[in-house]
């Protein structure tokens, strides 16, 4: 029996979409297709005080919450660092996610994120960008859950990666 390695992804909720922005939930998935997510209490670092009522509503994250049910942002951090670093990882929005990796690696042990990402269309350069749009929207339905938390983000991506490698052929 072959065993078909799937890409890792990864995806982060965030207090806002501001400059101050920091992550709240950050979620990533192994070569067989497993997801593992964290909730981040921000209440570990004091400079993180941003935060954007309309983020709130879309992921329905609280502060109050995540002080509650989040892990300190260290431990997230090493966590990414042991399974992640080295490794090839995947975001839809890789700007972003990689601010917020910088954000929470240069807070919480000072150093620069060890995980580089690449955007998600990087996985087939000369397919056409409209269908993988269209496959990525698509991708939705395979997927339980409530968009814009990080581990259901995350799934999305692996339903997507799946019914493109259908269409175009594998990459791994």
């Amino acid at each position: 029996m072959t065993l078909h390695l799937l890409p890792q992804f990864l995806d982060i909720e965030a207090s806002s979409l501001g400059r101050d922005s920091y992550p709240i939930e950050i979620a990533w998935s192994y070569p067989n297709g497993e997801v593992e997510a964290h909730l981040i209490d921000p209440y570990h670092i004091l400079d993180w005080t941003d935060w954007d009522p309309a983020a709130q509503a879309v992921h329905g994250l609280s502060r109050r919450y995540l002080s509650e049910h989040g892990a300190d942002p260290k431990l997230v951090a090493g966590r990414i660092q042991a399974v992640l670093a080295g490794q090839p990882v995947y975001s839809d929005a890789p700007d972003y996610d990689q601010g917020w990796l910088e954000t929470l690696f240069g807070d919480a042990l000072g150093v620069r994120s060890p995980v580089r990402l690449h955007p998600i269309w990087a996985l087939w350069p000369d397919a056409r960008g409209e269908r993988l749009h269209e496959l990525y929207d698509a991708a939705w339905a395979d997927v339980e859950g409530q968009p814009h938390r990080a581990g259901i983000d995350v799934r999305h991506r692996l339903a997507w990666y799946l019914r493109a490698k259908a269409e175009f052929g594998g990459v791994r």
